[in-house]
């Protein structure tokens, strides 16, 4: 993912150490996660509620483990420019003039997640697709096929912009060795946890890589998640009728 060392290499050119550069990205990639995820959120609902869901934004698990545990700065920064992608996809539902500057915002965020870490993008594919479809329904009328043939063209820009990385990743795999070195059955057995311990388990150590499992309160957080989903999805409903 080079968009990463591309921000690192500004702040060393600025003379700070390669160490620090990399302390200042994970910084500012937190900070800024929260940021775009509470201009997302606010865009959803009030501003009280955009708060509370951007704090359990920056607190779930598989970020702290990525900041201190992992320090995979890729990962990190890709979770701080992927709210811009929803946000970008909101816009072009929403905007009713000036599509093309909604297109370029879409295509420079989904350039910019995916030169962070591509997996990122690809597995939050069914969540932005989600997304979509629950636009789709909201947003019937007027000029729902300009809106969709936008939100095609602003992806495809988005991935052009980035083909430079992922064209030769596709492409060029069979000339290298990833699969030998790679084994699926280590990441299977060593990677994956059983499934009682997701539930009760807290933090723990296999060999040299850390796996997080979720807590109670997180799971208590994802049950409310829901009832507040189906609560906010019936007040629209009744709304619209």
């Amino acid at each position: 993912y080079p968009f990463v060392f591309y921000l690192g290499s500004f702040w060393h050119w600025l003379g700070f150490s390669l160490v620090d550069s990399i302390k200042i990205l994970l910084g500012l990639g937190y900070i800024f996660s929260g940021i775009f995820a509470y201009l997302f959120f606010k865009r959803l609902t009030d501003k009280k509620t955009a708060l509370a869901i951007t704090l359990f934004y920056l607190f779930i698990p598989y970020r702290f483990l990525n900041l201190y545990g992992r320090a995979a700065l890729g990962e990190h920064l890709a979770t701080a420019f992927l709210p811009l992608v929803f946000l970008a996809i909101l816009n072009i539902f929403q905007a009713k003039t000036n599509p093309l500057r909604n297109i370029v915002f879409l295509a420079s965020a989904t350039a910019l997640t995916l030169l962070c870490h591509n997996l990122i993008l690809l597995l939050t594919g069914p969540l932005i697709l989600a997304f979509i479809v629950y636009l789709i329904f909201k947003f019937k009328k007027p000029n729902l096929k300009i809106k969709l043939l936008n939100l095609v063209f602003g992806f495809l820009l988005g991935l052009s912009l980035a083909a430079f990385f992922w064209f030769p990743l596709v492409f060029e795999r069979k000339y290298i060795r990833y699969d030998e070195i790679a084994d699926p059955s280590y990441f299977w057995h060593n990677g994956i946890l059983p499934l009682y311990q997701i539930f009760i388990s807290p933090h723990y150590f296999t060999g040299d890589i850390m796996y997080p499992s979720l807590s109670p309160v997180q799971w208590l957080l994802f049950l409310g998640g829901l009832i507040f989903v189906f609560k906010f999805w019936k007040k629209n409903r009744a709304g619209s009728l």
